[in-house]
């Protein structure tokens, strides 16, 4: 039996051009993607109720005095150190737990390590490396999810199996959920 791709509808016009304006590309209703927001970004972040930063591009954020920031540095075009993962993994998580939190995942561009963090992220939190990927690449202009050089199948399979341990069932569905439904 052939498996059937899923279907997620695309993001309204007008809303994906606020996320254009904003650079705020929210993959679900609680995590969002971006580049590595200047500080005049800030107000932006804040009208957009993010509660949280998870910034994995190698400079140091300048937000964590007024939004919880965790920095967790990537080296770009390299394949992610396994421990690495788990710890973005846990990080998101643990901000995600909080039952307001909304996430702000940022490299330097928002296309390779953010949205690659954010694709096994919601594969730990079980959606198949698919229905993950359309959900980033529905939202995002530019995103490479699933790059050759930063993830393989060994991430996926790892990313699974820590979230069937650790992560499953959800405490909030909303995590998972489409951004503008």
């Amino acid at each position: 039996m052939e498996e059937s791709t899923p279907q997620i509808s695309p993001i309204p016009k007008q809303a994906f051009l606020e996320c254009m304006k904003s650079d705020i590309f929210w993959i679900t209703n609680c995590i969002s993607v971006g580049p590595y927001p200047e500080e005049d970004k800030h107000e932006i972040l804040k009208q957009n109720n993010i509660t949280h930063i998870l910034n994995v591009c190698e400079y140091e954020g300048k937000f964590k005095e007024t939004i919880e920031t965790a920095w967790l540095p990537i080296e770009d075009l390299k394949k992610i150190p396994n421990g690495l993962v788990i710890d973005c993994l846990e990080t998101m998580h643990d901000f995600l737990e909080n039952s307001q939190a909304k996430i702000y995942v940022h490299c330097v561009a928002g296309q390779n390590r953010s949205p690659n963090i954010i694709w096994l992220y919601l594969i730990a939190c079980g959606l198949s490396p698919e229905e993950a990927r359309m959900l980033i690449s529905r939202a995002t202009l530019d995103a490479v999810v699933g790059h050759p050089l930063i993830v393989d199948d060994k991430h996926t399979k790892l990313a699974s199996k820590h979230g069937i341990k650790n992560f499953l069932p959800l405490r909030r569905e909303e995590i998972i959920l489409p951004s503008f439904l």
